[in-house]
């Protein structure tokens, strides 16, 4: 397997902050895909062990570059049910310590807010970051927000998507959610910014930074 990288660019100055990492199959008898390897690994129950090595693949190969930004990194939902998560996670920061990481959480994780907010300690305590992924895309998850913040929140695609265009009303709520964040010390990233224009009104409504085909395509390390 390998992973490549997708920039997350600050809307103020355009330059690259972070980047998040998205595995892929590189086995000719397997899928490119990761969603199709996932698949099969749920298939034997394996889902939390590929995510792992997907976050050590990554690892490997952010260690030979010392200045890299820091790196986010998807996590599975069968994985936040282990209770050694936070162990595994500080065994493979040894892999490349002066890496700087940010967990990625999908919102269909972030039911059991005991058990985020124990997760979130315990990654603080590794130098680790939070982010709660495809935020709006399913439920808001207003109470989580104000229950255990995360250190970053990505709003889903759908709700970037076509911003320039869209009625009033979403725009409004967008910004609300923006503004709420920022006050809860949350950094919010746009995902899925594909226009200059979609761009623009994010930046205009708050965002911190953006990610989308716009500022990059996924690549591997060496092309960029």
């Amino acid at each position: 397997m390998t992973a490549t990288f997708q920039p997350i660019i600050n809307l103020d100055t355009g330059e690259v902050a972070a980047y998040e990492v998205l595995g892929r199959g590189c086995h000719p008898d397997l899928p490119i895909n990761p969603k199709h390897l996932f698949h099969i690994a749920a298939s034997v129950g394996l889902e939390a062990e590929l995510s792992q090595l997907f976050i050590m693949k990554a690892l490997e190969i952010a260690s030979q570059h010392r200045d890299f930004p820091p790196l986010f990194l998807n996590t599975h939902p069968a994985e936040i049910e282990d209770p050694d998560l936070p162990k595994m996670i500080g065994r493979l920061l040894g892999i490349s310590p002066h890496t700087r990481i940010v967990l990625e959480f999908h919102e269909a994780v972030l039911d059991d807010v005991v058990r985020i907010a124990r997760l979130r300690k315990e990654f603080a305590q590794l130098g680790v970051k939070l982010a709660y992924d495809d935020f709006g895309g399913g439920r808001a998850r207003i109470r989580e927000l104000g229950d255990v913040p995360p250190d970053y929140l990505k709003f889903d695609i759908g709700l970037v998507s076509g911003i320039d265009k869209a009625p009033t009303s979403r725009v409004r709520l967008i910004s609300g959610l923006v503004t709420t964040a920022r006050d809860l010390n949350i950094l919010t990233i746009a995902e899925g910014i594909e226009t200059q224009a979609e761009a623009d009104i994010c930046s205009d409504l708050g965002f911190a930074y953006g990610q989308g085909y716009l500022f990059g395509h996924p690549k591997p390390i060496d092309q960029i």
